[in-house]
């Protein structure tokens, strides 16, 4: 590399870092308040794994969010993907058939009123809803689905977090019975229709 290119390539970088900087300071700007919480309607969670979940995305949820909220989280064995739940026409699973699967896995935390969340990385989509595909959906105030597959993973996307952002959002509708919000940068954002706005959301309640 000549002295001229490595000139020209120093430059670039620092540029770039310096566009970062700006970005990440702007984004900060609009972090919503951390809330203060009321008592837990259902202070105790039960995560189900649900077909073949990378083990780096929920290994260390229960730990990471007991601390963080000073809820009782475990994570439970690992279900199979119910082949009836599987629409064929599609290539996706249904939402409400994967909650009903994971419901039926652990009827001991259903019955103690525990909020039980299944994790999957299979495609899902909600029926009766004109959307091509979800990342999550809640029922009945105590159960919900949360899907990684169509969370980007990248060189500006981390999925995890992305997981995560969603995970937090159940939790807060679920346990806390918190409203939605008007605020497109609050987790708990009325509706996240997609990937922009999953990015743009912030990870806390």
């Amino acid at each position: 590399m000549s002295p001229r290119d490595r000139a020209f390539f120093a430059v670039a970088v620092v540029a770039s870092i310096g566009l970062i900087a700006v970005v990440w300071v702007a984004r900060e700007s609009h972090r919503p308040p951390h809330r203060t919480l009321p008592p837990a309607l259902r202070s105790s969670v039960v995560l189900v794994p649900v077909g073949d979940v990378p083990r780096d995305r929920v290994s260390d949820l229960a730990r990471d969010y007991s601390a963080e909220y000073g809820l009782s989280v475990t994570l439970a064995e690992r279900v199979a993907l119910p082949p009836a739940a599987l629409d064929p026409a599609r290539g996706q699973y249904v939402s409400q058939d994967l909650i009903a699967a994971v419901v039926a896995a652990r009827p001991d935390a259903v019955a103690a009123g525990s909020v039980v969340i299944g994790l999957t990385a299979a495609d899902i989509y909600v029926r009766g809803v004109d959307w091509n595909w979800a990342f999550a959906q809640r029922q009945a105030g105590q159960f919900a689905v949360v899907s990684l597959a169509r969370m980007p993973s990248g060189r500006y996307d981390n999925q995890a977090m992305s997981f995560r952002k969603m995970l937090t959002r159940q939790i807060g509708f679920l346990c806390y019975g918190l409203p939605p919000s008007d605020d497109p940068y609050d987790v708990l954002y009325r509706v996240i229709l997609g990937i922009d706005d999953l990015r743009r959301i912030f990870d806390h309640l």
